[in-house]
């Protein structure tokens, strides 16, 4: 029973995978905040989620991770950066896709998910949300940025600020207005820079 409903998840992920990379989902729109802001937005957080969790300390599967993400990332629409796929040490049942062309799964998908088609699955849906601008879109809309985009340009300490403000409060405001949980495998969002999920 067990494994009928892990091969029908497995389906679906390929399903939404296969619809990213064809384009078949609305192509997402972010031209306010830019590519290179994008990166180090994602930057900023990889570097954050790497302290807080630690990388797993297991060369081959950091390596499997990184050949299966690299060969999903080669197949995106979006060339014009450069993806990262990593393994962290936690036993949640998550994968997480940041701005920029970051994707991290955790230990506890790794575990539960152990064929290099069901995590291709996974990575897949995060590198489309990457592709597709998702988070970035979120973070415009979280702002309010509804300036033009020379103002932006022009206070980019400022906007980095905004963002990262926003992006600490996330979880408390989104159980708040959302009623959904923050941190379990249902959940979808975690906040503006960070795009949780597990099929």
């Amino acid at each position: 029973m067990h494994d009928r409903w892990r091969k029908i998840a497995g389906l679906l992920v390929s399903l939404t995978l296969l619809a990213c990379i064809a384009g078949w989902l609305p192509q997402a729109e972010a031209a306010l905040i830019s590519t290179k802001e994008e990166i180090e937005i994602g930057r900023r957080v990889a570097m954050d989620l790497e302290t807080k969790y630690g990388l797993v300390t297991d060369p081959e599967l950091q390596a499997r991770v990184a050949r299966i993400g690299a060969k999903i990332a080669a197949a995106s629409d979006r060339q014009d950066i450069q993806y990262s796929f990593k393994v962290l040490n936690n036993k949640e049942v998550n994968a997480l896709a940041l701005p920029g062309g970051f994707v991290y799964l955790f230990k506890g998908l790794v575990d539960y998910m152990p064929s290099d088609e069901e995590l291709a699955g996974i990575i897949g849906h995060e590198v489309g949300h990457i592709s597709k601008r998702h988070t970035v879109r979120q973070l415009e809309k979280s702002l309010g940025m509804s300036i033009r985009p020379s103002a932006c340009c022009s206070a980019t300490g400022a906007l980095f600020c905004r963002i990262w403000l926003i992006m600490r409060s996330w979880p408390a405001t989104a159980a708040a207005t959302s009623g959904r949980p923050t941190s379990s495998v249902s959940s979808i969002r975690s906040g503006p820079g960070i795009t949780r999920t597990v099929c």
